[in-house]
């Protein structure tokens, strides 16, 4: 598809000239295009008819850029094409001068209507012109509009931008509205009747038949298979892109990916209703077979299924094959051809193979040979049964396409989704506080009622607070919501979008503790011990050989089921019986290193006594006084607990670099960005020193102190949290998050508690 001076034929999508293209009526037909044009972006004209064409798709800009929406032909579908425009649109509104070059990859034939899948290249190059925002764009002659943000005012004064010239109506802007957490799984919606038939199909008469497809069928919902359109409509990228769940997980997990909801009882209950969908399809089928006159379109699942099915492939191939769907697919067709018995399966068959192997990763081919083999068996034994097997896989594996298709455009756009997080969550939390419900009042109710009671312990000073003790607050605030001793009902909503991270950090604090507890049991079974009391020396061997790295590795072993859940309570007794064994081999050991001549005793380190001698009465002791221990309601688990919470708050604090007005270093945002060098905690911390944030010079002997874990607070636990640098990391990433986006509500709400 090509607009250009030498070429105006109509293809639906606006005429645009292009400068600079010098191209030649005679060009042939065949002949790539491969050009290179300066980009332009201006405001959209209200005369363009640009939303209202059908061969165009609106891709989305998150909000807080200048640029909103960009228009792209329909048949631009390559995702490297759409994630480099929607990169350079981002790049533009941080660029500051609107200036930024880009390469990216455009589809066309010169002087051709349809467009054909072959790659040119051209360099894209954005510009700004007399300081207004961007709007126009134009790629080997496919016309790009976007409206420009510092015309957006008069542009709704005049209602030039967006108007829908069908309605004569504006068309509402994009609002980011809360949407279905996708997590890692995609949540299926399962249109299905939900109701099994009271005894199996095949032991029903006809008459029993049409009347369990009479009760599961009406003209106002026919049911659709729990693969369907509407469902995978999720996997778009606009919708990605405006998901706040999707967008906010990204920041913390460089590997997340969509992927079927299948897991637990959840998949367990979608499969049985997937089934349920298959069963009385093939039941439906089998009774106009037998009587084509109860046929009804309008209260039949045939049409939706086909239609549904097309639609799907429709969004997997290129343009070039759409007609080609589109014939071989048409629901009319094959829904006659179905309920005659006339279907030629085996030509159907050879075409979705064909089509599949064409389009799928290669990871897949195993899948697409796997439903070749089961159409085979469904042709050899003429089985409508095998044949409704045989759609309902390949459903699944379209939608394994579309899974992959869109965890690809994830990782192309995940760097501009990531760069822009933090602006994003800004106007999405701005979009719920504009609201007359804004359902974040309670949270700030529940901060108000946190500051109350530091202002009662003397801790802050009302008229008097500083951003940046709010700030410290905060820190508190949500590490005291993952506390097991002290465990909250739920979140606070304004923090919903965190619920999954903060219930990951209350585990992995939990089991901080619980190693802990293991560490205190340890120190005390090997000071009582006899062989201990007898010789001095015996501790500090033991102590030297089994270090807190090897002694985390062994609990974590025992505790860690097969589904990598980590179950304390029932592995007290393993644990016990662990450490316990564990001191008894080290004094074995040393006893043997004792008696040998010393050319024998480096071999002894290495070796297993053969007799290790276990005393029941200690054995007892430690698994009763470990089980008791670590329950979240004992003052031993409540003091460790809360050490460990003193220290991380510290380190946030510090390696924040908050400034008096609430301002915090960046620094965090490269611990889960793949694309940056991973960094650990002591790189944070250097990274927090050289910042221009950090202007308090008197910090600094306190950073030397807390920084680097070497805290008062840190002398009395038994394990160092040089242990825990990833949980660390977690909790300074999750809150220092939180403080970016909603931190200056917080300072709002209090209001004239805080100083002027």
């Amino acid at each position: 598809m090509v607009n250009n001076e030498d070429s105006k034929k109509d293809t639906g999508v606006p005429h645009s000239n292009i400068a600079g293209d010098n191209q030649s009526n005679s060009m042939n037909n065949e002949k790539l295009s491969r050009r290179t044009h300066r980009i332009i972006f201006k405001p959209l004209s209200v005369d363009d008819n640009m939303i209202t064409n059908n061969n165009v798709q609106c891709l989305n800009i998150p909000d807080g850029n200048k640029i909103k929406k960009v228009y792209i032909p329909t048949n631009l579908k390559d995702p490297h094409e759409i994630a480099r425009i929607f990169n350079a649109a981002v790049s533009v509104n941080k660029s500051g001068t609107g200036k930024t070059t880009m390469t990216t990859t455009t589809r066309t034939i010169a002087n051709q209507q349809e467009s054909a899948p072959i790659t040119s290249t051209t360099i894209v190059e954005l510009d700004q012109r007399n300081n207004e925002a961007v709007a126009e764009v134009k790629i080997d002659g496919i016309n790009i509009v976007e409206e420009g943000l510092e015309n957006a005012q008069q542009q709704q004064q005049t209602g030039a931008t967006g108007l829908n010239k069908n309605k004569q109506e504006p068309v509402e802007k994009h609002k980011v509205e809360p949407t279905v957490s996708k997590k890692k799984l995609l949540d299926s919606r399962v249109l299905n009747s939900t109701k099994p038939p009271n005894k199996p199909f095949c032991t029903m008469t006809m008459e029993e038949r049409v009347e369990r497809l009479n009760s599961t069928v009406g003209e106002d919902q026919i049911p659709l298979p729990a693969i369907n359109i509407f469902h995978l409509k999720e996997l778009e990228v606009n919708e990605i892109i405006k998901n706040a769940q999707l967008r906010h997980d990204i920041v913390f997990d460089p590997n997340l990916q969509f992927r079927p909801n299948l897991d637990g009882n959840i998949g367990v209950k979608k499969r049985e209703l997937s089934q349920l969908y298959w069963n009385d399809l093939e039941n439906e089928i089998i009774i106009y077979r037998n009587d084509i006159s109860l046929f009804n379109l309008k209260k039949s699942r045939l049409y939706p299924l086909f239609d549904n099915i097309r639609k799907i492939m429709m969004t997997i191939v290129t343009p070039n094959d759409y007609q080609m769907v589109k014939d071989v697919l048409n629901p009319e067709m094959n829904v006659q051809n179905l309920i005659r018995d006339t279907l030629d399966v085996n030509n159907l068959s050879s075409w979705i193979y064909d089509i599949l192997k064409k389009y799928c990763a290669p990871m897949r081919d195993s899948l697409v040979e796997k439903l070749n083999t089961a159409f085979e068996k469904a042709i050899e034994l003429k089985s409508l049964h095998e044949f409704i097997g045989c759609i309902a896989l390949f459903l699944e594996i379209m939608e394994l396409m579309r899974l992959d298709m869109a965890n690809h455009q994830i990782r192309l756009i995940r760097p501009a989704l990531i760069s822009n997080s933090i602006e994003f969550e800004r106007q999405y939390n701005q979009t719920i506080l504009s609201k007359p419900n804004n359902i974040y009042v309670s949270s700030f109710h529940w901060f108000k009622k946190t500051y109350d009671e530091e202002v009662s312990n003397g801790n802050l000073i009302v008229g008097q607070t500083l951003p940046r003790q709010i700030y410290r607050l905060v820190i508190k605030d949500i590490l005291n919501l993952t506390s097991c001793s002290n465990m909250v009902d739920e979140f606070p909503i304004i923090l919903s979008t965190d619920k999954a991270l903060l219930l990951s950090l209350r585990s992995k604090i939990r089991q901080i503790v619980c190693l802990m507890i293991c560490k205190l049991l340890f120190d005390q079974l090997v000071m009582h011990h006899e062989a201990v009391r007898i010789d001095n020396k015996l501790k500090t061997f033991i102590k030297s050989s089994y270090s807190n790295e090897e002694m985390i590795a062994d609990i974590i072993a025992i505790i860690k089921d097969e589904s990598g859940n980590f179950k304390w309570t029932r592995n007290t007794s393993a644990v016990s019986l662990h450490l316990y064994y564990k001191i008894q081999q080290l004094i074995n050991r040393y006893n043997i290193e004792q008696n040998e001549p010393g050319e024998n005793r480096q071999e002894s380190k290495t070796s297993t006594p053969a007799f290790v001698n276990l005393a029941e009465e200690n054995i007892a002791f430690a698994k009763q006084w470990l089980a008791k221990q670590i329950q979240s309601n004992t003052p031993v688990y409540q003091l460790l607990e809360k050490r460990v919470y003193k220290i991380i708050e510290n380190v946030i604090y510090n390696i924040s670099d908050c400034t008096l007005g609430g301002e915090i270093n960046q620094s965090y945002m490269k611990v889960f960005n793949k694309n940056e060098k991973k960094i650990d905690l002591k790189t944070l911390i250097s990274l927090s020193k050289s910042s221009h944030y950090n202007n308090n010079a008197n910090n600094e002997d306190e950073n030397n102190n807390t920084l680097f874990l070497l805290s008062d607070e840190q002398k009395f636990l038994p394990i160092s949290l040089k242990h825990f640098e990833n949980e660390i990391l977690l909790a300074t990433t999750l809150i220092n998050f939180h403080w970016s986006v909603v931190g200056y509500h917080y300072v709002q709400f209090l209001g004239n508690n805080i100083s002027k």
